[in-house]
């Protein structure tokens, strides 16, 4: 039994997939990165949609990592990382596969993602932040990037006050769950059942296992 985790997390478990080239080169990402601060975003976005529309189209140009990364391969290998990136064998699944997607309606479900991050902070968000950054942690780190530490960093850094970081990690949460749903609603295979906060869970549980 495979329960939660992102789209990726699914795809990898249970097709047979393949990942993008681990090559990459720190001098031309430097220097890239240089070119981003002193030429700007949108110099380096119209340098990958010349030699990648396609990983354009997927990336905005506000996603400093992305177009860096897709710039460096391309610099690297002289193939556009669109042609390489997460490709999935066209094989079938090597498991006889029951997939079940759980959906609610929007606004039951924006009420929950609300009512959790209150949670996270009722039970120590800020303070664990606080406490991985005095530890060295800083906010470049990937792991420092993620939903709701790269908020509250915002915050401790002064940049927002509190009322804003928490409007905006509500948001780009919601707009999370929304690319995750669009994700697996693309897979055929998910059979989706609609559920909403008042539902018997045993209606749920028979639901599946029929």
């Amino acid at each position: 039994i495979l329960s939660g985790g992102t789209g990726l997390y699914f795809k990898a478990v249970v097709d047979q997939y393949v990942f993008s080239s681990g090559k990459s080169n720190p001098e031309i990402r430097k220097r890239l990165k240089e070119e981003y601060h002193s030429r700007g975003k949108d110099y380096l976005y119209q340098l990958l949609k010349k030699c990648d529309p396609v990983a354009a189209q997927k990336i905005h140009p506000n996603d400093q990592r992305r177009m860096i990364r897709a710039l460096e391969f391309f610099y690297l290998t002289g193939e556009p990382i669109s042609s390489q990136q997460e490709l999935t064998i066209k094989k079938n699944s090597p498991y006889n596969l029951v997939v079940i997607g759980l959906t609610m309606k929007r606004n039951y479900l924006y009420q929950r993602i609300n009512d959790r991050i209150e949670q996270m902070l009722k039970k120590g968000l800020l303070e664990e932040v606080k406490s991985l950054l005095q530890k060295g942690y800083h906010g470049g780190l990937k792991s420092m990037q993620s939903l709701g530490y790269k908020h509250i960093i915002q915050y401790l850094k002064g940049e927002w006050d509190f009322e804003t970081t928490i409007t905006l990690f509500k948001r780009d949460t919601r707009r999370y769950a929304k690319r995750q749903l669009t994700w697996f609603q693309a897979d055929k295979r998910v059979k989706w059942l609609e559920v909403d906060p008042f539902m018997d869970i045993n209606s749920i549980l028979n639901n599946i296992c029929l």
